[in-house]
């Protein structure tokens, strides 16, 4: 009986593995060009800048029916880790924190989708407060305060410098918000490492870190107040929070419906696999 029973637990654990090793999709082990993905199960971030900028390669149409949407780049690593699917399209920056949490498990492919560079959304009207942070944010970087914030989330300096702006006559923006005296800013709060909550349920980050630096600059105070991501542009108009400072990537439709700050992170869609 003995002796059957530990047949029985031996089967068990061969199907179990057997099944762990059926869960892999494509023997794509070594991805190091965007061609290599051909054929694999890719996972990708819904409504993210990464799926725009996928769907506008001439490589969509080769992977289209085998690209995996996922709520949020944690869920994608996590099918990844366990064989699901082969490779993850991601923002560099969301890779380079995953990647330095185990940094065993993870490496980047040589060839990327392009640059994917990081702004602030202001209200369409909202001119002279764009000006207004875009300065502080300028200053803040020409202190050299803002390589220090960079290179404690990257372990390097990403950050890009703005244009010189000049603020100009109040277009009643910057008055709304010295008349409130606060600066609310709408983010997903799930996006590490520029806005997430820790093991404490404090809301940190990247973003966090610059925004209070420029908040500090301007002489206001900063609240941060987490939005659904998808309804963005409704919260931001309808002020519930002043702008938008969350990792989030120039797209014309967010030019056409925004005014934005300069870009101020270096970042590119990047594929992610395993090591």
């Amino acid at each position: 009986m003995k002796k059957l029973m530990k047949l029985t637990a031996l089967v068990m654990a061969m199907l179990l593995v057997l099944t762990a090793c059926a869960t892999k999709t494509n023997e794509t082990a070594d991805i190091a060009a965007k061609d290599d993905i051909v054929g694999g199960k890719i996972g990708v971030q819904v409504d993210s800048a990464a799926l725009e900028v996928v769907k506008a390669d001439p490589i969509y149409d080769s992977i289209k029916d085998d690209l995996v949407e996922y709520k949020t780049y944690d869920e994608a690593l996590m099918d990844l880790d366990i064989g699901r699917i082969d490779a993850v399209i991601i923002d560099k920056v969301a890779g380079m924190y995953k990647a330095a949490q185990k940094p065993d498990t993870y490496k980047f492919a040589e060839e990327d989708f392009g640059e994917d560079l990081y702004v602030i959304g202001f209200r369409k009207e909202d001119v002279t407060l764009r000006n207004k942070v875009q300065d502080a944010l300028n200053k803040v970087v020409a202190s050299g305060e803002a390589e220090e914030i960079s290179v404690k989330w990257f372990e390097e300096n990403i950050v890009v410098e703005g244009n010189p702006v000049e603020i100009g006559e109040d277009d009643g923006s910057w008055a709304y918000i010295q008349g409130k005296g606060k600066l609310v800013v709408g983010l997903d709060a799930t996006f590490a490492p520029m806005g997430f909550r820790d093991e404490a349920g404090e809301i940190v980050g990247f973003d966090i870190d610059l925004a209070n630096a420029v908040a500090k600059e301007l002489g206001v105070e900063v609240e941060f107040q987490p939005i659904d991501w998808d309804a963005k542009e409704l919260e931001l108009n309808g002020k519930k929070i002043d702008c938008i400072w969350n990792g989030m990537s120039a797209t014309p439709e967010r030019m056409e419906k925004m005014t934005l700050s300069d870009p101020y992170l270096n970042n590119t869609i990047s594929i992610m696999s395993l090591k």
